[in-house]
């Protein structure tokens, strides 16, 4: 039997985290987290395609499912991760889909430079096109794989929305 991958995400006291259960995937490794807390509500999902087999068609499949199904929270989206994809070179394969498929659900990968010791951007962070973010990419220290900071500035709180309705008695229809 393999042996079960470790997911580890450290958060802040004042959150309430709670796992959301989503389908495996066999071309990636995640932990979708929804947390909670005074200001509102975000997703937090990881992700870890390993790198040492190429990406695939069926990695954008899942990647797609991924997206779709974590849209339905209508809470602001982040996807953080490693996803062993070169996406500073749009002639490597998927990578135009993979673009592509995150212009379909309006979001914005945040990260650009190199972020692995080979010069490629391999890693990301994901979010909703309105989300504002300031990225650092610190050279690498202690794995092949940059430390990627970032500051996301977004509105966790759910809009409230006013509506005016203007009824008569049928009687005077």
């Amino acid at each position: 039997s393999q042996p079960q991958p470790l997911h580890y995400l450290f958060y802040n006291s004042s959150y309430t985290a709670r796992h959301i259960d989503l389908p495996s995937y066999s071309s990636a490794e995640i932990l979708p987290v929804l947390f909670h807390s005074s200001a509102g509500n975000i997703l937090i999902t990881v992700i870890y395609r390993p790198g040492s087999d190429p990406a695939t068609s069926m990695f954008i499949k899942e990647f797609a499912d991924l997206t779709e199904r974590l849209a339905t929270f209508a809470v602001p989206l982040v996807i953080v991760g490693d996803l062993n994809l070169h996406l500073d070179d749009c002639t490597r394969p998927h990578v135009p889909e993979f673009h592509s498929l995150l212009a379909d659900f309006d979001l914005i990968q945040h990260v650009s430079g190199p972020t692995h010791k080979h010069g490629h951007t391999l890693d990301v962070v994901i979010t909703q096109a309105d989300t504002s973010a300031t990225i650092v990419v610190n050279p690498p220290a202690f794995s092949d794989h940059s430390l990627i900071e970032s500051t996301l500035i977004m509105d966790c709180q759910p809009s409230s929305i006013k509506t005016t309705v203007t009824k008569r008695k049928w009687t005077q229809i």
